[in-house]
């Protein structure tokens, strides 16, 4: 194998979901030696404003300059390659790119590869406000010419998942697994034949309970896309 590629992280939002990336990229590459991971530098600034306040127009703190700027800075220590570990920044992946001269490795691409290898049509999201209402994966599947359809919570369901993300998990408390289950219940209703856990705070009840093997946590298959550059 020739020489390997350095990955960055830009993190912190939050900083457990950037800590749950790390270790997917470390223990999905089966190597025998430290040495045969690939070098990542991450740039954890929980300082970052809300993305999903900023988004809704609840707030005037644009989280765009501070995430440009940890790319920036990860690209002077010589990260090839970035990936941000939250979904809802990905809203802004566009402006983002431009200001970088390294690729960002999309979560929102990865998750639609891993539909796509599924064979799956008809996918529910399960996601910040922010993410949702702006239309992030709508656009995704537009540009890319997929023939998939987007389940979304009704408005009562995607109340008890900003709750699970927001008052739960963010604040570092249990999630409740009955509220879980009856967003996830109404979207398989619903038609879903895979659910994407759309916000990196719901990769950490994926880390920590057993899920049907529907549920697609985007963490995991971006550590992969990430592992593949790097080794390429």
């Amino acid at each position: 194998m020739g020489r390997m590629k350095t990955l960055g992280i830009i993190g912190g939002m939050g900083p457990e979901a950037t800590a749950r990336f790390y270790e997917l990229f470390t223990v999905l590459d089966s190597v025998s030696s430290d040495q045969g991971h690939p070098d990542a530098v991450i740039f954890s600034r929980p300082s970052v404003p809300d993305r999903t306040r900023w988004l809704l127009g609840l707030s005037d703190e644009s989280p765009v300059p501070h995430i440009i700027a940890m790319g920036q800075a990860l690209e002077k220590l010589g990260a090839e390659a970035l990936v941000i570990p939250c979904f809802t920044s990905h809203c802004c992946i566009d402006e983002i790119q431009a200001r970088l001269n390294v690729p960002v490795i999309n979560m929102v691409s990865a998750s639609i590869l891993e539909l796509k290898r599924r064979r799956v049509t008809s996918a529910g999201l399960m996601a910040t406000d922010g993410t949702a209402q702006t239309g992030l994966f709508e656009r995704a599947f537009a540009e890319d010419g997929d023939a998939i359809t987007l389940k979304l919570p009704d408005s009562a369901n995607q109340a008890k998942l900003m709750t699970i993300i927001y008052e739960q998990i963010k604040a570092h408390k249990a999630a409740d697994m009955a509220l879980f289950g009856e967003v996830s219940e109404e979207l398989f209703a619903q038609g879903a034949e895979a659910i994407i856990l759309g916000c990196t705070e719901l990769s950490l009840i994926a880390r920590d309970f057993p899920l049907d093997p529907r549920f697609i946590d985007p963490l995991v298959v971006t550590a992969l896309k990430a592992l593949e550059f790097c080794k390429s």
